[in-house]
């Protein structure tokens, strides 16, 4: 198991299964899943055994509103993916209503 790459994968390399262990929580999230990432768990039983389980995790849209996301967010401003984008869009604009008022 790996990570840090912002992706999910899974492959075979030289015969082991590597598992790219999740999405980061980053801009992927919208291009490969929409609202959420998955992260790969791995779990050993006492006769070594190894089972995955891959979850989602949920990530708030407010976290798309740093301005490095400004390039990939206009990359999917079309169909299929402009539903997320504009939840997105939302709750960039309600952050920024929330900050304003402190």
């Amino acid at each position: 198991m790996s990570g840090h790459i912002h992706i999910f994968d899974r492959s075979e390399f030289d015969g082991i299964d590597n598992i790219i262990v999740g999405q980061g929580l980053g801009h992927q999230d919208l291009i490969v899943n929409g609202d959420h990432s998955k992260m790969a768990l791995g779990r050993v039983d006492r006769e070594g055994k190894v089972s995955y389980e891959f979850a989602p995790l949920a990530m708030p849209m407010e976290m798309h509103c740093h301005p490095r996301s400004e390039v990939v967010k206009h990359s999917l401003r079309d169909a299929p993916h402009a539903p997320v984008i504009q939840k997105i869009d939302q709750a960039c604009a309600d952050r920024t209503k929330k900050t304003a008022f402190r």
